[in-house]
Formats: structure tokens, C-alpha cells, sequence
């Protein structure tokens, strides 16, 4: 069975808050819980610990311009260690 990572990369708490029916929803379709990789401003690891949907939460600064391809990297790092399947669209 393959694992869900759902990754977000606004770093605004109220933007994430929106998403979490969304997420919810994923996680009951395919009955299993959801990794999260949001960016640290969000304190998602403290304010979404209690919630039973999500199994864990990764953080990621999803830095831009000449750091982009770096972040890229990081997020292949995290995908292979926890073994995601990786889809490129």
C-alpha cells in the first residue's frame, strides 16, 4: 500500500486551516493517514498533533529563486526516506 504525503507550501496557519477538510477527505478515501510537509511558520507539529487524520508532519521552508532546486532535493530526501511514491506532473 502506498503512503499519502499532501505537501503545502503556503506558510500562513489560516490558509492550512482551510485545507483541512480537503485533507480529511483524502484520508478517509483512501483510509489511511496523511503526512504533512508545511513550512515551520505554520506550527502545524503543535496545533495538528491531536488530530487523527494525520500521521505526521514534516517541516519545510520551501525557500525560492536559487534556492528552489535545493528544496527540491530536501523534499526527494524525505520522500525516498519515508518511502513516498514520487509522481511528477
Amino acid at each position: 500500500m502506498n503512503k499519502i504525503c499532501i505537501a503545502y507550501t503556503h506558510g500562513k496557519l489560516g490558509d492550512l486551516v482551510w485545507q483541512l477538510p480537503y485533507i480529511k477527505a483524502i484520508s478517509d478515501f483512501h483510509n489511511q493517514k496523511i503526512t504533512l510537509v508545511v513550512r515551520p511558520t505554520t506550527h502545524a507539529k503543535i496545533l495538528y498533533k491531536d488530530l487523527n487524520y494525520i500521521d505526521e508532519i514534516i517541516y519545510n521552508t520551501f525557500k525560492k529563486k536559487i534556492y528552489y532546486l535545493i528544496e527540491i532535493i530536501k523534499l526527494l530526501i524525505i520522500f525516498k526516506k519515508k518511502i513516498f511514491p514520487i509522481f511528477i506532473y
